[in-house]
């Protein structure tokens, strides 16, 4: 028989892009009435947000100018998501280049938590995609252009992340 990791133990990684700017594509108006917002024309910019999934909500949350490079993401790990992982803990992250370096493989085994590598192109085994949908929601709501307003209501997001909710993103990739 399988033993499985309970889903208490498991902590999903990934990162996703956001912009100053974002803000809503689609909308309802009245019966035969176009629905019309308007967007500055302007120049975003464009951050990286990582963090991990638990069931007890998102922790270690971080926000980088531009894109995700290895030696941040092991940077990330060695100082904001290590202290936090437990022995017997189970790791799960994409497949992909900055995610394997040897360095983040070190850091997860010291604590005693294992490290797994996702199939490649399969984010819907990783409830975190989930999260990240509904926090992209939430972004284009308040369709920020600035970055204090963009980390305002990111903050604000976060804490719209209940355990139950992160739950139901776990349970519904079928962990």
């Amino acid at each position: 028989m399988r033993k499985q990791t309970p889903a208490e133990r498991l902590v999903f990684l990934d990162e996703t892009a956001i912009q100053t700017g974002l803000s809503r594509m689609y909308g309802w108006g009245e019966t035969s009435q176009r629905v019309v917002d308007h967007q500055p024309l302007s120049h975003w910019k464009t951050f990286t947000f990582l963090c991990a999934l638990r069931t007890t909500g998102l922790s270690a949350p971080l926000v980088l100018e531009g894109a995700m490079t290895g030696d941040a993401f092991a940077a990330w790990v060695e100082q904001s998501l290590a202290p936090t992982l437990k022995r017997g803990e189970c790791v799960i992250q994409d497949n992909v280049a900055p995610h394997k370096d040897e360095r983040i493989e070190r850091l997860v085994h010291r604590t005693g938590a294992k490290l797994l590598y996702l199939l490649p192109y399969s984010p819907d085994l990783n409830p975190i995609e989930n999260a990240y949908w509904k926090l992209k929601t939430l972004l284009r709501k308040a369709a920020s252009k600035t970055f204090e307003t963009l980390w305002a209501t990111l903050a604000d997001a976060l804490d719209r992340f209940s355990p139950s909710k992160c739950q139901n993103y776990i349970r519904h990739c079928g962990y």
